[in-house]
């Protein structure tokens, strides 16, 4: 069994820890603290945790865990980690490291720490130089109140760049967000609308968990080119992720600027679903039948001037603006009404970063989630059906 660490965005740990429980296949127990999911398994599940899941960023192989207030101790623990049963010598290797309440702080004295440690077990790598994204492998050290888990970097480009989203609206949310936000919302592939799409990720990432699409299909992964690796086995779970693939569902995105319906447009073509992305007004939604499920994103505070719902305007900078203290939650209860009158019946979450807007829209209960988004706090609540 491997022990492996899923680096998650804060506030998200236990529905992470859920999701890689569903992987299955020998990965059962986890655990978790801040912005971290611990979990084991076996030697493919580093693979299939990088192919399959939604809401982490990366996934780590944990080498060693050491407690050291001075260069000496943590240099003779590093010295003593097996690196080269992953890593192999002679590729551009990047350290990242990172410290907090630790006794030990100046970053380029610890890369040496870790550089001496590879050249003790035999193991020499060249620097990458400025561009560290040429950089085939990783080493992460991180320090926490003097305690320092060393370990590799399996993933490389961070999991929420699937790799579509190469065109933005105005104040995008990270696709593992939008992936979080369905889940917590209950989403189970039925029929989906979002009404403030932006540039589509909520329909994008909806289109392919109702599809039952892997988001790391199709992208190159760190652990390729670890000493070890299973190219066999990565080939048969590439495969077998390919075959499951099924119909794309019926998921609709609208949005009041045709700039963000363009967008979504060209990236959900990169992301190769097919969904319904029109231009329209939130008053304007169509009738639906249930059951089915409304997640969205609605403009909020600093986030993105709060838009008013008059007709679509060319250019969304020529909209005139809702004053946010006076008549923002009348535009938000506004916006909770028309949707709930259109779709009766239909699961409906909204994301807000002020509860009174929320409650506004219609939210009840506790938040189902909360977590930041582009540095703001935000929760995800409930508010229909």
């Amino acid at each position: 069994m491997h022990r492996y660490t899923a680096v998650v965005p804060p506030g998200l740990e236990r529905l992470a820890a859920r999701e890689i429980r569903a992987l299955g296949g020998g990965i059962g127990k986890t655990s978790a603290d801040a912005g971290r999911v611990y979990f084991e398994g076996p030697a493919d599940a580093g693979m299939r945790a990088n192919l399959h899941l939604r809401i982490p960023e990366r996934i780590l192989l944990p080498l060693g865990r050491v407690r050291a207030r001075h260069f000496e101790p943590l240099r003779l623990a590093l010295s003593e980690m097996p690196f080269e049963r992953w890593l192999p010598p002679g590729l551009p290797l990047r350290i990242a490291v990172s410290t907090k309440g630790c006794r030990l702080f100046h970053t380029d004295a610890l890369e040496d720490c870790v550089r001496e440690a590879l050249v003790t077990r035999g193991l020499r790598h060249a620097a990458p130089g400025e561009d560290k994204t040429k950089a085939l492998l990783t080493v992460d050290l991180r320090g926490q109140k003097d305690e320092w888990i060393c370990s590799v970097d399996t993933t490389g480009r961070p999991l929420w760049r699937r790799g579509y989203r190469l065109r933005t609206a105005r104040a995008p949310m990270r696709e593992n967000l939008a992936a979080a936000c369905l889940m917590a919302a209950g989403y189970d592939g039925g029929p989906f609308l979002d009404p403030f799409c932006g540039s589509g990720t909520f329909p994008i990432e909806a289109a392919w968990m109702a599809s039952h699409r892997a988001p790391g299909l199709d992208r190159p992964f760190l652990f390729e080119s670890f000493a070890g690796h299973d190219p066999k086995r990565w080939a048969e779970l590439i495969g077998k992720a390919r075959a499951a693939i099924t119909a794309d569902p019926p998921v609709e995105g609208s949005d009041r600027s045709q700039g963000g319906v363009q967008a979504a447009r060209e990236n959900a073509k990169r992301a190769g679903v097919h969904i319904r992305l029109i231009r329209r007004r939130v008053a304007d939604a169509p009738a639906g039948r249930p059951p089915g499920f409304i997640v969205c994103n609605p403009p909020y505070g600093k986030r993105a001037d709060l838009a008013g719902d008059e007709a679509p305007t060319e250019d969304p900078t020529e909209a005139p603006s809702e004053d946010p203290t006076e008549d923002a939650t009348a535009l938000w209860a506004s916006w909770g009404e028309s949707l709930r009158a259109a779709r009766p019946g239909w699961n409906l979450a909204v994301v807000a970063a002020n509860p009174e807007l929320a409650k506004a829209f219609g939210a009840r209960g506790k938040p189902l989630l909360r977590f930041r988004n582009g540095g703001i706090p935000v929760a995800l609540w409930s508010a229909g059906a």
